[in-house]
């Protein structure tokens, strides 16, 4: 499995909110986020709805980097 890991989110928000958001956020890559992977424009699009889904607030960018994760077993 790969992991993306999103660094140096840059948050549409007041001060007072970007001191509780995350600085840093994994995504593990499962079968239904797969197509984050397949070209530049789709990780971006993909991780940019992610990052909004799950806080709530939107962002100006952010940096990523992928890893692969060894299979357990």
């Amino acid at each position: 499995m790969k992991r993306i890991i999103v660094t140096d989110i840059e948050w549409d928000a007041p001060k007072s909110v970007v001191k509780r958001l995350p600085n840093r956020i994994v995504i593990d890559v499962t079968p239904d986020k797969e197509y984050m992977l397949e070209d530049v424009h789709d990780e971006a699009e993909g991780v940019s709805n992610y990052i909004s889904d799950q806080t709530g607030w939107c962002h100006y960018g952010f940096c990523t980097d992928v890893e692969e994760v060894p299979d357990e077993g």
